[in-house]
């Protein structure tokens, strides 16, 4: 195992981030029907069932619910942007366990694989690369990296000044 930088990171995040995403807009497409009190499965038998399912879904009145269902999108919109991705990264597995746990008949494997990496990002330091984070952080303490054509100049040009034998500057 050695240790790698957060580009990996940052590319996982945007793709579960994004999966998370699509899967919230599509239990919004009928988010009564599915994830209502009164829904397809009534938090009443769905406590019967599922006796240890817990999902802050179920405190949540047909009233409440488009409110709530825009709520878990931005988080997990701030969350893909990359937007204090240690909250919101926790706010988005939170959101999606409590979709998945509401509503169980409607998972499948991609959910179970989609929530084990929302639980490693939320370990990780996926908002150091690719966020809106690392741009204000650069912007905050002015930090202009170098692009393309000027990274290569500068690679060239320190390459240039080293000893090719010792790799040490030279003098």
């Amino acid at each position: 195992f050695t240790p790698q930088g957060p580009l990996p990171l940052a590319r996982i995040r945007l793709l579960a981030g994004l999966l998370a995403l699509f899967t919230l807009i599509t239990y919004g497409l009928d988010l009564h029907r599915l994830l209502g009190p009164d829904g397809m499965l009534p938090i009443g038998t769905m406590h019967e069932l599922f006796l240890s399912s817990w999902s802050y879904l179920d405190g949540i009145s047909s009233a409440q619910l488009p409110a709530v269902h825009v709520v878990g999108l931005v988080i997990t919109g701030l969350f893909v942007l990359g937007v204090q991705t240690r909250w919101t990264s926790i706010g988005t597995l939170v959101v999606l366990l409590s979709y998945f746990r509401r509503a169980p008949v409607l998972t499948g494997q991609a959910e179970a694989i989609l929530s084990i990496l929302l639980f490693y990002l939320c370990i990780g330091r996926s908002g150091d690369r690719w966020s809106l984070h690392q741009l204000w952080t650069n912007r905050l303490r002015g930090t202009n990296r170098l692009r393309g054509a000027d990274r290569l100049r500068a690679s060239r040009s320190d390459h240039d000044r080293t000893d090719p034998l010792t790799l040490e500057p030279e003098a």
